[in-house]
């Protein structure tokens, strides 16, 4: 008999963009059930590509903290835990892990499983700081068992006494749900198409930032260097995709001399389009959990600039498959950004390095393979 699993994700786009592939993986094994929130920023699940065999139950659940929000979607956790009895229930992202675990612990579930993908707090100071690393800390205490996506991410938590090898684990290589080398792949038919929608030169070099625009992500250091780089460099463009969540394209990009080589796309349910189409992608954060989206575009042979902090310093190979910088350095990132737009033989090796990796440590079937082994693992021992 199937057991019952319970995957709890506050953001519907975290499930679209990283979940689907391996929630129908699971749903082979196990009765999946999967809870997440309605909508996150107006984007709704995308359950036209989940299996029938998967339950969807939508709640109330928001990825911000809001308090009277947040203390409904816990007591409809504890309702719907009672009455389903799963066997295994898996938080991923801050706020379901606090939610979900709790619920989970209350309702008597045995095993229960929270991801942690990053640290909201790491790059905080201040009181919230300490606020956001005990929710870290009471996640952990009221789990059974941690998952960690990162091995550079793992050591992190560990250094703030978070964590300890006993309770916590990385799966294979690291990342949530590894990477699908059939969706992602090259096309040189979509690189030219694509400037040609936009009427840009056939030799254009195109920027890529995709995910949340977020001061976080470091996306205004980015829109500084481009500005520096644009200057030297009148063929290339920046391409930001993602949702607008601090404002930056009203705050930022309108102010810019450069606006006219910025390009927007507020959501895409189709990253390897954009994966597809550039030359280079960067993805600048202040803190990061692994970083999927660079192991996305390496498939597609797209090299990558990213700042040197943990959960990205596991996707990458300094120098051989992306360049690297100290984040919140603007000028190592403009020249950074210059060097590998203006040297298209690197560029190309460093994506053909970058892809050969990718696919080689970080296959998506090897992912989910090693999760449903694991889970496997955990209701064998709970027998």
């Amino acid at each position: 008999m199937k057991k019952n699993i319970a995957i709890v994700v506050s953001s519907p786009m975290m499930v679209n963009f990283f979940l689907i592939s391996q929630l129908n993986y699971l749903s082979q094994a196990f009765n999946v059930t999967l809870i997440t929130g309605e909508t996150d920023r107006h984007v709704a699940l995308n359950t036209d590509k989940i299996s029938d065999q998967i339950k969807v139950i939508n709640i109330n659940m928001q990825r911000k903290i809001s308090i009277f929000s947040d203390m409904t979607a816990f007591i409809n956790l504890v309702k719907i835990f009672y009455k389903y009895k799963f066997d295994i229930v898996h938080s991923v992202s801050p706020k379901s892990g606090l939610l979900a675990q709790l619920a989970a612990f209350v309702s008597g579930i045995k095993i229960r499983i929270h991801t942690f993908t990053g640290q909201v707090w790491s790059s905080k100071t201040g009181v919230w700081r300490y606020v956001l690393k005990f929710i870290d800390s009471l996640i952990v205490r009221v789990s059974t068992t941690i998952l960690v996506d990162s091995y550079s991410q793992r050591s992190f938590l560990m250094s703030e006494y978070i964590l300890n090898h006993d309770n916590s684990k990385v799966l294979l290589n690291g990342s949530i749900s590894g990477i699908n080398d059939q969706k992602f792949s090259a096309s040189l038919d979509t690189y030219q198409s694509f400037r040609s929608k936009l009427n840009l030169n056939n030799d254009s070099t195109i920027i890529l930032f995709i995910g949340r625009l977020s001061i976080d992500k470091g996306v205004i250091d980015l829109l500084e260097a481009f500005k520096i780089v644009s200057v030297k460099l009148k063929n290339c463009y920046l391409v930001l995709v993602g949702p607008d969540e601090d404002n930056i394209v009203e705050n930022y990009i309108n102010k810019k001399d450069c606006e006219s080589q910025i390009l927007y796309f507020d959501y895409t349910d189709k990253p390897e389009y954009f994966m597809k189409a550039s030359d280079v992608l960067c993805l600048p954060s202040f803190r990061e959990g692994f970083g999927n989206v660079v192991l996305e575009a390496a498939l597609c042979g797209v090299p990558a600039i990213v700042s040197e902090i943990y959960g990205l310093k596991d996707v990458v190979e300094k120098d051989v498959t992306a360049t690297t910088f100290l984040p919140g350095n603007i000028d190592d990132l403009s020249i950074a950004l210059f060097n590998i737009l203006n040297n298209q033989a690197m560029r190309l090796e460093m994506g053909k390095q970058a892809h050969r990796r990718a696919k080689y440590l970080f296959s998506s079937k090897s992912i989910n393979k090693e999760l449903g082994q694991f889970y496997q693992r955990l209701l064998s021992l709970d027998t």
